[in-house]
């Protein structure tokens, strides 16, 4: 499971370099757009092998490693 800011992104990513494709999509309440997308790899026999989960939130700053 992977937290994207863009789903639709993701989703474009992993089909056109990878191969994926989407099995399933998940949206909320009222809303067309996707809250959650999963993806089967290719000659997988696996309900999915990947899901997106977007979240609204930015992400944390990381500082910069020590030296």
């Amino acid at each position: 499971m992977l937290h994207v800011r863009d789903i639709e992104r993701s989703v474009s990513v992993y089909s056109a370099l990878l191969g994926f494709r989407t099995v399933f999509r998940l949206h909320a309440e009222g809303s067309g757009t996707p809250d959650a997308a999963f993806l089967q790899a290719e000659r997988s026999t696996n309900d999915h092998d990947l899901a997106f989960l977007q979240i609204d939130d930015p992400a944390a700053s990381v500082p910069p490693p020590r030296r």
